[in-house]
């Protein structure tokens, strides 16, 4: 199975994994408090957004964001540019003209999304023909019009995909919600998602609102193969979304990167069992829940899923509640919400009870204090589990180490949110000399250190939870009431990372800090989305936007760590270098390289600069994905070259290089 770039860290973790029992003979644990402390707070691409209307027009228009340092939900209206908007009845002349979006109109966009960035906030984007967002049908202009105006944006959602968290596909029906607009129907709004997708970098997180135009957008269906009556409108919803089906598994193959980065937006969440049509009601027939759960649960890992939660319809089962959330939450990796809708039912969660089906949730156990108000409600637990919330639950590290030594970090850290990182970001390790006096502690200046080794966040996964509730005839819950579940992985992930101390570094204390950052280069990038951990708040050191993870002496007479093979091993004598190779692995998405084939050989050098790769002593020079399909082949008469690597499609490519006899194997990442 292919190898997603929202996958591919979980091999750093697990290649380093090797290091833990040399590392724990001689590493300290820190005197910390590795409790989560309860706090409510803002992470990037994740909790209760905000939502805000803008009209676009033809013309340069101003607009603020309403909002600082959080979540916002922009509903771009592009009326002005389809002849079928009308804004006003009464009015004739009151009414879009179909064209092309203009620059005028793509650089407002662009300046909104610099104010997004310049306030610390993250967006997510869905663009729509509706006037204004007053729910009017049939707004939009022809499909060609339509499929020609995503291609112009798409740009732009590339360009500012470190602000935009998430593109809501949009652009049918009222409000953007792919609904009640004859142009609104699988066939044109999965072309729709198609032409998206297309136009789109594979970093670049998209979605519809219905899994029936999903599997239309990466073609799981219409399919004549399966349908054997030869009717080419036909949809076997059990083959085409069953994940489990060799049919699917092989489809999800042939699309690589872009079956990782779709999902959905539902804005009739928890409404009903169906969530007001999102899902279908007889597997048989449509793409029901469990199936849209199971997918996203799979593919959706990093991928944002939410919406608007709904009141319960009149004659549907009541799923709108924690007890369902802390269940399904986990599978569907649920990361937004709408703040301001449903208003009803955000105040019920304001004054629900919530006592924990998991004892990992213990400490949200609903109480009343002293003055009888109630802490920990229903919504004070669903507010801190969208998306990811980290927490540091154990670190160990060198207590005293020699200059110029390799610092190797030890830790377990918790997902204890419904989702995980959805983008990539990088890590950085902060170091702060520290002063000690009886009457004070002065923290220096920082400094920030790339490790040589390290670990991508992304793959901080939360817990897994199994449905244990049966299913019914049409292959939904049986009992929403009751649902069971069991917790078969609690969210605890072993993480490490090493950095080679700088030279410069005087003798004394120093405290550590673990950045993740949308740039990793402070204090350049203003602290852009950095992420807070849920531990003790003043672990987080807000000047640098990093986590405080224990402290070191640097001392001349202290014992220097060197690099090795489990630690910086780039940093070995190319001679005896031997670059780490991801381990194989139970999971199918991780075990990507037979061992047979990875062969050492000193004689052949690799070096990365700049995108480029260099190659010496070798006679020919193969560059595969990590599904195995080859990319490049080239000959090397000189037994030398440089090859540049920006142009190649994925950004972790396996490079094998042939020598005489020898074969070497490298995995690289393109940035």
């Amino acid at each position: 199975m292919f190898v997603s770039r929202k996958t591919f860290g979980a091999l750093i973790v697990v290649g380093l994994a090797a290091a833990v029992s040399a590392l724990a003979a001689s590493a300290v644990l820190q005197p910390l408090d590795y409790t989560d402390q309860l706090q409510s707070f803002y992470n990037p691409d994740r909790g209760f957004y905000r939502p805000q209307v803008i009209h676009f027009r033809p013309e340069t228009i101003e607009v603020e964001p309403y909002y600082k340092n959080r979540l916002m939900h922009l509903r771009a209206e592009i009326s002005a540019f389809s002849s079928n908007a009308v804004w006003d009845t009464s009015d004739p002349t009151a009414h879009g003209t179909t064209q092309d979006l203009t620059e005028a109109m793509l650089n407002s966009f662009r300046a909104y999304l610099d104010k997004i960035r310049a306030t610390n906030s993250t967006v997510i984007v869905r663009f729509s023909y509706d006037p204004w967002y007053n729910g009017k049908g049939n707004m939009e202009p022809s499909q060609e019009w339509i499929l020609k105006h995503v291609k112009q944006l798409s740009p732009v959602f590339n360009e500012y995909k470190d602000v935009i968290t998430f593109v809501e596909q949009g652009m049918y029906g009222p409000y953007g919600e792919q609904h009640t607009s004859t142009i609104s129907n699988p066939l044109y709004v999965g072309e729709g998602l198609a032409t998206l997708l297309q136009n789109t970098d594979h970093d670049v997180d998209v979605g519809p609102r219905n899994p029936s135009v999903l599997a239309r957008g990466l073609g799981f269906s219409p399919t004549t193969e399966l349908n054997t009556a030869g009717d080419t409108t036909a949809w076997n919803y059990n083959v085409s979304f069953n994940i489990d089906h060799p049919y699917f598994k092989m489809k999800a193959d042939s699309l690589k990167e872009d079956i990782y980065r779709v999902g959905f937006y539902n804005d009739g969440y928890l409404g009903t069992q169906y969530d007001y049509g999102t899902w279908g009601s007889v597997c048989a027939t449509s793409i029901c829940r469990q199936e849209a759960v199971a997918f996203m649960e799979t593919y959706g890992k990093n991928v944002p899923y939410g919406g608007e939660a709904l009141t319960t319809a009149s004659g549907y089962k009541k799923i709108n509640t924690v007890e369902f959330l802390s269940y399904e939450g986990f599978r569907t990796h649920t990361s937004y919400l709408n703040i301001e809708w449903n208003n009803n039912l955000i105040d019920e969660w304001k004054k629900k009870e919530f006592h924990p089906r998991d004892t990992i949730d213990k400490a949200y156990e609903s109480y009343t204090d002293g003055e009888g108000t109630l802490q920990n409600t229903a919504f004070k637990y669903i507010d801190d589990h969208l998306g990811y919330r980290y927490v540091l639950r154990e670190s160990k590290m060198m207590d005293s180490l020699g200059t110029e030594s390799i610092l190797k970090l030890d830790m377990k850290i918790q997902n204890v949110g419904f989702g995980n990182m959805t983008k990539e970001r990088p890590v950085t390790i902060v170091l702060r000399p520290v002063t000690e006096s009886t009457k004070d502690t002065v923290y220096g200046e920082p400094q920030e250190i790339k490790p040589c080794d390290g670990f991508d966040p992304q793959n901080i996964l939360s817990r897994k939870v199994v449905l244990k509730t049966a299913l019914d005839d049409n292959g939904n819950i049986a009992d929403y009431d009751n649902v069971k579940s069991e917790t078969t992985f609690d969210g605890i992930n072993q993480v490490m990372a090493a950095v080679k101390l700088p030279k410069t570094l005087s003798e004394g204390k120093y405290a550590v800090y673990l950045r993740i950052s949308q740039y990793g280069n402070w204090p350049a990038d203003s602290n852009y989305s950095a992420v807070r951990f849920a531990n003790d708040s003043n672990y987080y050191d807000k000047e640098t936007g990093a986590n405080y993870i224990g402290s070191f002496v640097l001392s001349k007479s202290a014992s220097v760590v060197k690099p090795s093979k489990d630690a910086c091993p780039s940093l070995l004598p190319k001679s005896s270098s031997s670059a780490a190779q991801p381990k194989s692995s139970s999971s199918k998405k991780t075990s990507i390289i037979p061992q047979a084939s990875l062969v050492s050989a000193s004689t052949i050098h690799m070096e990365i600069y700049a995108n480029s790769l260099t190659v010496q002593d070798a006679q020919r020079v193969e560059i595969f994905d990590l599904m195995g399909h080859k990319l490049m082949a080239r000959d090397l008469p000189t037994q030398a070259a440089t090859i540049p690597l920006n142009k190649m499609p994925h950004s972790t490519l396996l490079v094998r290089a042939y020598g005489a006899g020898t074969v070497k194997t490298q995995v690289v990442n393109v940035r």
